[in-house]
């Protein structure tokens, strides 16, 4: 695959061997028996996964990580490994628990770029007919995110508290002032006492026969 040989001592080192370098890669140290290391598999040139009867060791640009059971694997003692490109992850067949699929996780943090005092707090969370993502912080501004941009959709001094996504417009649910009505970030509409019992709105939901339920 990289045009290298792959070699593992006893002792617990990995060897790169290419046409006219070697590099050498600690991945554990030497308190561990031998016999240890069992299969290898490569995501690409730079990254790849070696099993072992400790777990699974990560290497990637020449630094190794180690995981067993304590990071959520079901067995530390680990055969087989094999990187299924079109899924993105990884089978794993297991000394006494079968097989494993490990998958990536990825995290991403978003916050408003307001200053004010309770800003960060995000209440609600929704998703647009086209998945643009809209979420609310409590202090009146609403954020959209597409393709992993964030922007802010628009900004108010009411606290809100809700948010729904119904005939293309934004339903904002609102702490003391009922509900606003928002397309393409222009308020058009708003929902108020007495047309509502209650000006706290906690939540906004359209059914399957197209009528709206709001929780006060």
């Amino acid at each position: 695959y990289t045009s290298e040989l792959i070699a593992v001592s006893e002792q617990g080192d990995l060897f790169r061997i290419g046409e006219t370098q070697l590099h050498h890669i600690r991945i554990l140290d030497h308190r561990y028996s031998t016999g240890l290391f069992r299969k290898i598999d490569f995501l690409n040139g730079n990254e790849f996964f070696v099993t072992s009867m400790m777990g699974l060791y990560h290497v990637k640009d020449g630094v190794s990580y180690f995981y067993d059971m304590n990071n959520g694997l079901i067995s530390n003692s680990l055969y087989s490994v094999l990187y299924y490109k079109n899924e993105n992850c990884i089978f794993i067949g297991t000394e006494n628990r079968g097989l494993m699929v490990l998958t990536p996780k990825k995290v991403k943090t978003y916050y408003t770029d307001s200053k004010i005092s309770g800003s960060q707090s995000f209440a609600s969370v929704i998703r647009g007919s086209d998945g643009t993502i809209y979420s609310t912080a409590s202090k009146g501004e609403i954020i959209q995110i597409k393709n992993g941009v964030k922007k802010t959709y628009l900004s108010t001094n009411s606290y809100l508290a809700s948010l729904s996504y119904i005939h293309d417009k934004i339903y904002a649910g609102s702490w003391g002032e009922g509900i606003f009505i928002y397309k393409n970030g222009i308020k058009t509409d708003s929902i108020n006492y007495p047309r509502i019992p209650s000006i706290h709105v906690r939540s906004i939901l359209k059914d399957s026969m197209n009528t709206i339920w709001i929780g006060t």
